[in-house]
C-alpha cells in the first residue's frame, strides 16, 4: 500500500507541470493497485486505490484533451470492478466493490455530459445503482472515466 501511495502522491505532485511523468506514475499506481487488489485485507482501501488510480489517469487524459482515452480508462475500471464483483463471495468485498461501481458510474455520467457522449457503454442501468439491494447487473465490456480528485 505504501508503494501505491508514493506513486499516486508523485503523480499528483507532478500534475499538471509534468504530464508525462504524472501519467507514468498513475499507470504504475494502477498496475500496483490491480496487482495487490486480491491480497488487500481492507476491502474499502483496495477499491479506493483502484478507483483513484484509474480516475486520476482519466482526469489527466481529459486535461490533455484526450477524452476518448479517459473514457476507455473509466470503462476499464468499471469492467474490472464488475468482474470482481461477480466473482467474489465475500459480502464485505461485494459492498466495497459496489460503492466503487457507483462512484465509477457517476464519473462516467459526468464525463458523458462533459463530452456529449450519451451512448452509455456501461451496460448497467442507472436504476441498478439507485437500488442497493439489486446487485445482479452484468456488463459486457470494460469501462472507465475521469474526474478523480488530485
Amino acid at each position: 500500500m505504501n508503494e501505491w501511495k508514493q506513486l499516486i502522491t508523485a503523480g499528483n505532485r507532478n500534475y499538471p507541470a509534468d504530464l508525462d511523468l504524472s501519467e507514468r506514475n498513475y499507470q504504475e499506481a494502477k498496475a500496483r493497485a490491480s496487482h495487490l487488489f486480491q491480497h488487500w485485507f481492507d476491502e474499502d482501501e483496495a477499491v479506493a486505490a483502484l478507483v483513484v488510480s484509474y480516475l486520476n489517469l482519466a482526469d489527466l487524459y481529459c486535461f490533455k484533451d484526450q477524452p476518448a482515452k479517459a473514457e476507455k480508462e473509466i470503462q476499464a475500471l468499471y469492467g474490472y470492478l464488475t468482474q470482481h464483483f461477480m466473482q467474489t463471495s465475500s459480502q464485505a468485498r461485494k459492498a466495497a466493490i459496489y460503492r466503487g461501481l457507483k462512484q465509477t458510474y457517476s464519473a462516467y455520467l459526468i464525463h458523458a455530459q462533459s463530452y456529449d457522449v450519451f451512448n452509455d457503454p456501461l451496460s448497467c442501468p442507472t436504476n441498478w445503482l439507485e437500488n442497493e439491494r439489486d446487485v445482479s447487473c452484468t456488463t459486457t465490456q470494460t469501462t472507465q472515466h475521469n474526474g478523480a480528485s488530485k
